[in-house]
């Protein structure tokens, strides 16, 4: 890994040795990829409760809180290219700063990182809505994500999409796409939100019927 991401392994199994809570298996931690950028989504599952308290260890070392929140009122608005100066300013991975920002923001927001096309590790804000997208899978074809194929290591934009494009809840009409290319196939996309839709008017919608005249 580069000097960065090896920053963040070492801060993250800091953690767990430090925290008594953790207990090793076999007398030591056998930390997957998957497992540094873990937060505990199920409570009850102890391994994902353990990683997700090592990253965030990891994280306020690396990126304490104090500065992050004195950067970010600096920093005012979405942008992906905030995430890059600060990366660089912290000297830590594009996706560890991004994950630190996300969790950061008072709005919902979710950062996406993807690589020729695939979607590599989405990241969600905490009420930001469900993605229809995971691990593995193509980026949606009709996003800015799938189709801006250029090279240009500065970031777009903001272009405004049909929520179904990016999220499975129905109760958006629109999402708002940034993307930033860079070299080797990687993206790194952050996406914010429309208003939610008007319940009534979905009623009204929903219940109107058009008059057949004969």
């Amino acid at each position: 890994s580069n000097p960065y991401r090896q920053k963040f392994t070492v801060g993250h199994e800091t953690g767990h040795f430090t925290n008594p809570w953790h207990a090793a298996e076999q007398g030591r931690f056998v930390c997957q990829a998957q497992g540094m950028i873990t937060r505990a989504d199920n409570k009850n599952d102890r391994y994902q409760k353990m990683e997700s308290e090592a990253n965030q260890f990891a994280a306020e070392i690396l990126m304490p809180s104090n500065y992050m929140r004195q950067d970010l009122r600096r920093l005012t608005g979405l942008e992906v290219d905030h995430i890059v100066s600060l990366a660089e300013k912290y000297e830590v991975s594009k996706e560890a700063m991004g994950r630190r920002y996300i969790d950061f923001q008072d709005e919902p927001c979710a950062l996406v990182f993807s690589r020729d096309g695939k979607i590599m590790h989405p990241y969600k804000h905490k009420n930001f809505p469900s993605l229809k997208v995971w691990n593995g899978d193509p980026a949606p074809a009709d996003s800015m994500t799938a189709r801006n194929q250029t090279n240009t290591d500065s970031s777009s934009e903001w272009i405004e999409q049909d929520a179904d494009t990016w999220l499975s809840s129905e109760r958006y009409e629109k999402v708002y796409e940034q993307v930033l290319a860079q070299k080797n196939g990687f993206k790194i996309t952050l996406l914010t939100l429309d208003d939610e839709k008007d319940e009534e008017e979905e009623k009204i919608q929903s219940s109107w019927k058009p008059k057949l005249y004969k």
